[in-house]
C-alpha cells in the first residue's frame, strides 16, 4: 500500500505495515521479565497486532498445520513433545487432496461466515479461507495470510470449486472457540485443533500425536491475568491504569500509533464499505456539521473501512478482535486530536479502556451473542474518554452505566464488511455516555440491567448474554438461509 512503511518488531520478529516507524526497545528490556505487572500481563494476552478476521485466520491456520504436519512440516514452537516416527507424504501436492472437513463452534462459524479475508477484495468466507491455508506458513501464526499471492488465491479458488472443503458446525455449545481441521490425502489423515482463545492445542497424524498443549492455564477459558482482574473493584482498575510500566508505555504507544495510522489510510480514500468517505462527503455538502462527535465517528469508522478493504493491513487488536481494538483506542484519541494532545494521560486513557474491556469480557465471553464492539470495546472507550478529559471515578462509573443502559441489546450478526456501520455507532455512544457523565448524568439503579455501581451493571451484563445463546443459533439459520456460502 502507497505511504506505508514496513518494519519489524523486536519482541516477535514479525514484520508490520504502518506509517509509523515502532518504538525502539533495547534487548535488556525487550527481555526483562514483567510478570509482577497484572498490565503488562494483559497487554501481552489480549492486544495484538492482527491482519485480516480472527476467526477466519484461525481457520487456516488449523487447515495449514493439519496439511503441513503430513509433510513432516511443523513450526518449531509445536514441537514440545518428543515427535513419534512418522510417514512423510513430502511427494504430494495439494492436487491430491482427497477431503478437507473444518469443525467450528457456533460462535465461530458465525464470525466467519462472512469475513473478510486480507488482499481478496470482495471475496470472503471460511471455504476460501480452508483453502488458501493449504498455500501459507502456519509459523507464521495467526498472521498467515500477510502473504497472500494472485497464484495461492487462484488456487485456492480451485479447491473451492472442486468441492473438496466440507464445514461442519459443533453440535454441542462450548465456552471459548473451538476450530478443528481435518486434511485426508492417500489414506493418511492430518488433524490441527485450535481452541480456548485461538491457542493450537492439538497436531495428530492419522492416530499419532505429535502435538498436544501440557499447559493447564491454556485449557482454562480465561487466563490468570483476567481472573485476577475480574476480582478488582473500578477504582483499582482506574489506579491500575496509571501504574504503567516502561514496557507498557511504550506497547500502548505503539498500539495508537498503529490504529491511529489505519485510521488515516482510511480517511484518505474510498475503501471498504465507504462509511467514512460518506460521512466526508456528508460533511463537505453541510449535511452533517464537523463538529467533534462527527470526528469520532469518521475516524474510527475509517479504520474499519481501511481493515475491511481487503489489504495486509494490521490494525492492534483487543480480546480477540481488531475492530475492538479500534473501537477501543480511535474516540479517545480522537479526542485528545482535538482537545489537546497530552501523551501520558492519552496513554493511561487507552490502558483504562483496555483494561475495562479485558474485565467485561470476563463476565460476558469472548465470542458472545451481543456485539462487543458496543459493550466491551464501547464501554471501555467511554470511560476511557470520561479519564482523559479528567473525569473522576464517580464519572467513570456514570459513563458505563449510560452505554450499558443505552446499548445492552445489540446483537452480533458476525464479523462482516457491515460492522462498520456499527463500530460508528457504538463511538458516538462511547462519547455521548462520557459527555452525559461528565455532566452528572446517569441511569438510575433499577433501570433496566443498570445497578447500583458499575461492576454489578458489568455482571448483568453477562448474564443477559449467557440468556440469550439460542439468538447465535438464530443468527446462523439466518444467515444459512440466505445460501451465501
Amino acid at each position: 500500500m502507497k505511504g506505508l512503511n514496513y518494519f519489524r518488531d523486536p519482541e516477535t520478529g514479525l514484520i508490520y505495515r504502518g506509517s509509523v516507524k515502532p518504538i525502539s526497545r533495547s534487548k535488556a528490556e525487550i527481555n526483562a521479565p514483567h510478570s509482577s505487572s497484572l498490565l503488562t500481563s494483559l497487554l501481552k494476552e489480549q492486544m495484538k497486532p492482527v491482519v485480516g478476521t480472527v476467526e477466519l485466520n484461525a481457520v487456516g491456520l488449523a487447515v495449514s498445520l493439519a496439511y503441513n504436519c503430513l509433510q513432516g512440516n511443523i513450526p518449531l514452537r509445536f514441537r514440545l513433545n518428543k515427535r513419534p516416527k512418522t510417514p512423510s507424504l513430502k511427494s504430494f501436492s495439494s492436487g491430491k487432496i482427497k477431503s478437507i472437513t473444518v469443525i467450528l463452534d457456533r460462535k465461530s462459524y458465525k464470525n466467519s461466515f462472512l469475513g473478510g479475508i486480507p488482499q481478496i477484495k470482495g471475496l470472503a468466507g471460511i471455504k476460501l479461507s480452508a483453502a488458501i491455508g493449504l498455500f501459507c506458513d502456519p509459523g507464521l501464526g495467526l498472521n498467515l495470510f500477510r502473504n497472500i499471492t494472485k497464484s495461492i488465491i487462484k488456487q485456492a479458488r480451485k479447491i473451492v470449486v472442486q468441492k473438496k472443503i466440507k464445514i461442519k458446525i459443533l453440535e454441542k455449545e462450548v465456552k471459548s472457540a473451538y476450530l478443528e481441521a481435518q486434511v485426508t490425502v492417500k489414506d493418511h489423515n492430518g488433524k490441527a485443533v485450535i481452541s480456548t482463545n485461538h491457542n493450537v492445542t492439538l497436531i495428530k497424524f492419522d492416530s499419532v500425536i505429535l502435538y498436544k498443549t501440557k499447559n493447564k492455564k491454556i485449557k482454562e477459558t480465561f487466563s490468570p491475568a483476567i481472573q485476577t482482574l475480574s476480582r478488582l473493584s473500578i477504582k483499582k482498575i482506574i489506579k491500575l491504569a496509571g501504574q504503567l510500566n516502561k514496557y507498557d508505555h511504550d506497547y500502548i504507544k505503539r498500539a495508537i500509533r498503529i490504529n491511529q495510522a489505519a485510521s488515516k489510510l482510511g480517511m484518505k480514500s474510498f475503501s471498504g464499505l465507504g462509511v467514512g468517505h460518506s460521512i466526508k462527503s456528508l460533511i463537505k455538502k453541510r449535511m452533517l456539521s464537523n463538529d467533534l462527535a462527527t470526528q469520532i465517528q469518521f475516524k474510527t469508522v475509517a479504520a474499519v473501512d481501511a481493515r475491511m478493504a481487503g489489504g495486509a493491513l494490521e490494525v492492534m487488536a483487543i480480546t480477540g478482535s481488531p475492530n475492538q481494538g479500534i473501537t477501543a483506542m480511535l474516540p479517545i484519541i480522537s479526542v485528545a486530536e482535538k482537545l489537546g494532545w497530552h501523551e501520558g494521560r492519552l496513554i493511561k486513557a487507552v490502558a483504562l479502556s483496555h483494561l475495562l474491556a479485558c474485565y467485561t469480557t470476563y463476565y460476558t465471553g469472548y465470542l458472545t451473542p451481543l456485539c462487543g464492539c458496543f459493550l466491551r470495546a464501547g464501554l471501555g472507550a467511554s470511560a476511557g474518554i470520561v479519564y482523559y478529559l479528567k473525569g473522576n471515578v464517580r464519572a467513570i462509573e456514570k459513563a458505563i452505566n449510560n452505554l450499558v443502559g443505552n446499548v445492552a441489546g445489540v446483537i452480533c450478526d458476525g464479523a462482516k464488511v457491515g460492522c462498520s456501520v456499527k463500530v460508528m455507532t457504538a463511538a458516538n455512544v462511547a462519547w455521548q455516555s462520557a459527555l452525559l457523565a461528565l455532566q452528572g448524568v446517569e441511569i438510575p439503579a433499577a433501570n433496566g440491567l443498570v445497578s447500583r455501581d458499575a461492576e454489578t451493571t458489568i455482571k448483568n451484563l453477562g448474564l443477559l448474554s449467557r440468556k440469550m445463546a439460542p439468538a447465535d443459533q438464530a443468527v446462523i439459520d439466518l444467515i444459512n438461509a440466505g445460501n451465501l456460502n
